[in-house]
């Protein structure tokens, strides 16, 4: 493992996001937090490319020249809105859009009502169903936004219903060929 201790946080993050120092590290995991909070992991998802390019990669994690663009891409955007179109989400921002397999919004200071128009509120909670779905047709809630208790142990646990439910509806979109 290499420790580093940034001096310079100005000179760093210019090294990091627009030269090539850190290119051929490899991107593990990163944690960006501004008004929205953003946690990207670099792994290289089994099954998303041809055998071809899987045997080329031959890697579990991706380089940070192949993120670099799309992690300064959030990082200088601000997010208007989130659309699904076709099989992708896409992050809708002042001047462009990032499509992506899913997008999950991670924000503390906003009201249930306030992070998705039209969603079912009671009591300031996100109402859902015993598949942790919504009233809005492919979006799950899961945690302290669904009510008491406050546990992480519920979390977790309503977090699992809620990803294994969302997949269910994901794979019954592809059947369906939507």
């Amino acid at each position: 493992m290499l420790s580093i201790q940034i001096s310079d946080i100005k000179d760093f993050m210019s090294h990091l996001l627009s030269k090539d120092t850190f290119d051929h590290f490899y991107f593990i995991e990163a944690s960006i937090k501004m008004g929205v909070s953003y946690q990207i992991q670099g792994r290289i998802n089994e099954g998303f490319y041809d055998t071809s390019v899987e045997q080329t990669l031959n890697r579990e994690f991706c380089y940070w020249k192949e993120i670099r663009h799309r992690i300064f891409d959030i990082i200088k955007g601000k997010p208007l809105s989130i659309e699904r179109r076709e099989d992708k989400m896409v992050l809708i921002m002042e001047d462009r859009e990032l499509a992506a397999d899913g997008i999950f919004v991670l924000r503390e200071s906003m009201k249930p009502a306030q992070l998705v128009p039209g969603i079912k509120i009671e009591d300031n909670k996100v109402i859902t169903d015993k598949s942790m779905a919504s009233n809005i047709k492919g979006l799950y809630a899961a945690g302290d936004i669904t009510g008491v208790p406050y546990q992480y142990v519920k979390a977790a646990g309503e977090g699992n219903v809620a990803a294994l439910s969302a997949v269910g509806y994901l794979a019954a979109l592809n059947r369906a060929g939507k």
